[in-house]
């Protein structure tokens, strides 16, 4: 603590609400139970049942002076939350977990640890313009960041999930931040994407042959220029969209924006040629998307 800290008391943990007080790094003074914190914290209970110095027994069960911590008033008081039975229904708040994670290894809370486990991978639903919505799991939201908790706090699932999403979501989402990347475990991330591609690379490939079956099953003709124009370019689309994103959805996205045929090459649409091809092609895919990967790798 400085000198120039300001001390404030918690308006969520105040005065009264416990009979042990903290203060983080910044000056926020907290209370809790410490029958609370040594029933969650194994550190806190191995203080707790540590004897008092000679000379100063307690005259009162109410710590008066706040054990000073180094953690900042919002990781504290979101450490706190996490270990109060009052509290609910917690969420996880990106721009915080890998503080919280560090406090809850460092007081050992396994419960913490647990909670973020079980709730990284759940959806939930809300309100928009009175409209019920899901929102996406944190994991789906934040593979890079999951990847990172997941090598930094030995969780085994949560590195299977993180690179199972990775392998197939936006490629807005696999950007990396310097502060927190894993290496390692995105590098493998990379793998299983790259991978992936060519899994969709193949079936383009195929797609794209007018020989083998499909658009040449029922028409010996040739191709008009028109058309074949616009069979090249509905190609290019799908092409596209698993690049970006390499997954079933982003497939079955841009296979559904097949043009109708302009003149009377085909009388039906192309993308109605490849019934048959198209089951083959979800099972491999869908087979690859359901697959857990390895961890550690």
């Amino acid at each position: 603590m400085t000198e120039e800290t300001t001390i404030l008391e918690s308006t969520l943990f105040p005065p009264g609400y416990g009979d042990f007080a903290l203060q983080s790094s910044d000056g926020l003074i907290c209370h809790i139970s410490r029958h609370i914190l040594a029933y969650m914290s194994e550190t806190f209970r191995d203080m707790f049942s540590l004897p008092a110095p000679e000379g100063k027994e307690e005259q009162s069960t109410e710590s008066h002076t706040p054990l000073e911590l180094t953690e900042s008033g919002q990781i504290l008081e979101l450490f706190l939350t996490h270990i109060d039975p009052k509290r609910q229904n917690l969420r996880i708040d990106p721009s915080a977990i890998i503080s919280l994670l560090e406090m809850a290894r460092k007081y050992q809370v396994p419960t913490i640890t647990e909670w973020f486990e079980s709730e990284a991978t759940l959806k939930h639903e809300g309100m928009n313009n009175s409209q019920v919505f899901a929102s996406e799991p944190f994991i789906e939201a934040h593979p890079i960041l999951a990847l990172y908790c997941a090598a930094n706090f030995n969780l085994s699932t949560i590195g299977q999930f993180a690179l199972q999403v990775f392998a197939s979501c936006h490629e807005s989402r696999t950007q990396p931040t310097v502060q927190f990347l894993d290496i390692p475990s995105y590098l493998e991330g990379a793998k299983l994407r790259e991978s992936r591609r060519k899994l969709f690379a193949t079936i383009i490939s195929q797609l794209a042959d007018l020989r083998q079956g499909g658009l040449s099953a029922s028409y010996s003709g040739t191709t008009c220029s028109i058309c074949t124009r616009s069979l090249c370019g509905w190609i290019l689309t799908i092409e596209r969209a698993v690049t970006y994103e390499p997954s079933w959805r982003a497939f079955m996205g841009a296979y559904g924006q097949c043009p109708e045929p302009r003149c009377g090459c085909r009388k039906l649409k192309w993308s109605g040629q490849f019934k048959k091809e198209l089951v083959e092609w979800e099972r491999k895919v869908k087979t690859a998307e359901s697959s857990m990967p390895a961890w550690p790798f």
